[in-house]
C-alpha cells in the first residue's frame, strides 16, 4: 500500500517495477540508492555509484547539508532509453534515461546526474514565488528559469570538476560550448529566455535559459568573489536565498535574489551591470526589483 499526503507528492513520486540492479550507500547520515538497467558488470555498477557519490558530496558542500528526504532515502532511477537522454528531478529521487552501457553512462550521464541532484535544493525546495505552491490545473510561468535551471547547470559543471570527474580543461570546454550556444542565438534577455518554455519561440532561443543562465551564474560568482576579496561567492547567494525563502515556507522574488547578491558582495550593488547584462540590445533597461518579467 502506498499513500501520499497530497496531489503534488503523489505526482512527484515515480514508481518503477522491473528487473533492475540496486546499489546502496551512505554519505554521512544520508542514505542513497541507485537503481539501473545495464549490460555491464557488478563492479562497473559499483564504480558508477561511487562516481555519483562524489558529485553529490560536492553539491552538499555548496549547501552545507543534504535535504531531509521524506522517504529517508534518495533514489537515482537510471533507465535505458534507446531514443533519448533526459532527466527529471523529484523531491526524493530523479529519473534519468540514457545509455545501457555503463562505461558510456559514466562519461555521458554523470553531468545529468549532477544537474538533477542539484535540483534537490534549487527547484524542489528553493523555487520562484510564481511556483509556490505547485499547481497542476494552470500554467505557472516564471522569469527565473535562468536561476532554477541555468545556475543548476553551472553547479553541475562545478561538481564534476571539483570532484575530479572532469579535468580543468573539461570545465573550460563545457563553458566554452555554452558561450558558443549563446553567441550563435539571437539576443534575448535572461528573463525572456526563462519565459520561453511557456511561449515556445521558434527563433532558436527556446531553451537558451540553460546555457545563458549558467554563464550568468558564472559571472555572478566571479563578480561577488571580486567584490568581497574572495570571502563570498555564489554559494553564499544560494544559501542565503534558500534560508530566507524556502526555510520560511515561501518562494523567492527579485528582491530576495538581488538582495542576496548585494549582501554577498559586502553591500555593493551591481543593479545597473546585471540589468544591462540580462537585457537584449535595444531594450530599455530598468531597475530591480521593478523589472517584472
Amino acid at each position: 500500500t502506498w499513500t501520499a499526503p497530497n496531489m503534488d507528492r503523489m505526482m512527484d513520486s515515480p514508481v518503477e517495477i522491473s528487473n533492475l540492479t540496486m546499489v546502496e550507500w551512505k554519505t554521512g547520515e544520508s542514505q542513497f540508492r541507485m537503481a539501473l538497467h545495464h549490460n555491464g558488470t557488478a563492479e562497473e555498477a559499483a564504480a558508477y555509484a561511487k562516481l555519483i557519490a562524489v558529485v553529490t558530496a560536492e553539491e552538499e558542500g555548496v549547501w552545507g547539508a543534504f535535504p531531509q528526504y521524506d522517504t529517508g532515502t534518495y533514489t537515482f532511477l537510471l533507465d535505458y532509453l534507446p531514443y533519448a537522454s533526459d532527466g527529471m528531478e523529484h523531491r526524493n529521487s530523479t529519473v534519468i534515461g540514457g545509455t545501457r552501457d555503463l562505461r558510456d553512462a559514466a562519461s555521458q550521464l554523470i553531468g545529468t546526474v549532477a544537474h538533477e541532484f542539484f535540483h534537490s535544493w534549487n527547484v524542489k525546495r528553493m523555487r520562484p514565488a510564481e511556483m509556490v505552491p505547485y499547481r497542476y490545473d494552470v500554467s505557472q510561468p516564471t522569469p527565473w528559469l535562468w536561476v532554477s535551471e541555468g545556475i543548476t547547470d553551472y553547479y553541475a559543471d562545478l561538481a564534476e570538476v571539483r570532484g575530479g570527474v572532469v579535468p580543468d580543461s573539461g570545465f573550460y570546454r563545457l563553458t566554452s560550448d555554452k558561450i558558443d550556444q549563446v553567441a550563435d542565438a539571437p539576443p534575448v534577455a535572461l528573463t525572456d529566455a526563462s519565459l520561453s518554455t511557456w511561449v515556445h519561440p521558434t527563433d532558436g532561443t527556446g531553451y537558451l535559459y540553460y546555457p545563458k543562465g549558467s554563464l550568468a551564474g558564472f559571472m555572478l560568482d566571479v563578480i561577488v568573489r571580486d567584490a568581497s576579496d574572495n570571502h563570498q561567492s555564489l554559494d553564499d547567494i544560494m544559501r542565503g536565498v534558500y534560508t530566507t525563502t524556502y526555510k520560511k515556507g515561501r518562494g523567492f522574488t527579485a528582491s530576495d535574489w538581488w538582495g542576496a547578491v548585494t549582501h554577498a558582495a559586502g553591500g555593493k550593488s551591481f543593479v545597473d551591470t546585471l540589468t544591462a547584462a540580462s537585457h537584449s540590445p535595444g531594450i530599455p533597461s530598468c531597475r530591480w526589483p521593478d523589472c517584472g518579467a
